[in-house]
């Protein structure tokens, strides 16, 4: 790979030094490929029924209960849509078999 330094992580392109940045976004990159995410209509309904709303912020005067139910159920749904994905495992794909897996992080969930 012409972007590997023989010392250790990945660069931007031949000539200039390896740096984190780098090695992370190539990295990120090759976990892609390898694997195939899609969102799964059984984790959506099974983390929609585990969600627990936040406690109540105050209200500020100009927000009424019905504004706040609705930011409630919209926090709700981006929960659900960041965290429903799942591995198809059976559809990804390892060039040289399995020792060159990369694993398949899900970043929203880490955070």
């Amino acid at each position: 790979m012409s972007s590997q330094q023989q010392t250790g992580g990945l660069r931007d392109k031949p000539g200039k030094p390896a740096d984190a940045y780098h090695t992370l976004y190539n990295l990120s990159g090759l976990s892609s490929a390898q694997h195939h995410v899609r969102r799964t209509a059984e984790r959506s309904q099974e983390l929609s029924q585990k969600w627990v709303a936040p406690p109540a912020q105050p209200v500020v005067a100009s927000d009424s209960k019905a504004s706040d139910s609705n930011r409630m159920e919209l926090r709700r749904k981006a929960f659900v849509a960041s965290m429903a994905w799942a591995e198809e495992e059976d559809a990804s794909h390892y060039v040289g078999g399995k020792a060159n897996r990369v694993v398949s992080v899900n970043a929203i969930a880490m955070a």
